[in-house]
């Protein structure tokens, strides 16, 4: 039964996963979608550089992620004839939103740095995240003015 249960929250994880295509990064440049989906273009005419983190700091979300085992076998096909990795997908905040199985790779390696693509969030995130914001401040202005009252009652009481 509780086997049941865990393979289907994997399942559920594995579907609102982003895909993930294995290519060559030196032959195509890779760009995260705002959803987190890897998309590749074209070969830049010059060589671009990707911000590095350090892996300690990347954080992996509740619920963590399907390990997709072609991936991470193309992906160590690849490490080994170029030596580099995918760049992960990182949101603001360093939680990881694609890529788990370069992360794994760098973490076996015994890598200290990882190299990320930042994310941009959704609209819909977005107005979430303002709203959330909203609701913060209100209630910390409330809790604000709560405490004042109650310390001017105790002043008054005290006097």
């Amino acid at each position: 039964m509780e086997e049941t249960v865990a393979k289907t929250k994997e399942i559920a994880v594995a579907i609102n996963q982003p895909p993930f295509e294995v290519k060559n990064f030196r032959e195509n440049r890779p760009v995260y979608a705002i959803g987190g989906t890897l998309v590749w273009k074209n070969k830049p005419r010059r060589e671009k550089t990707y911000p590095v983190v350090e892996i300690k700091s990347v954080r992996i979300r509740q619920g963590g992620f399907v390990v997709r085992e072609e991936v991470i076998k193309q992906s160590r096909e690849l490490f080994e004839q170029t030596d580099e990795l995918i760049p992960v997908a990182l949101d603001a905040k360093n939680v990881l939103v694609n890529g788990y199985e370069q992360y794994l790779i760098a973490v076996n390696n015994e890598h200290e740095f990882i190299s990320y693509i930042p994310v941009k969030i959704t609209k819909k995130e977005k107005q979430i995240r303002h709203k959330r914001n909203v609701k913060r401040k209100k209630n910390r202005r409330y809790n604000a003015r709560k405490q004042k009252s109650s310390e001017k009652k105790e002043n008054k009481i005290i006097l």
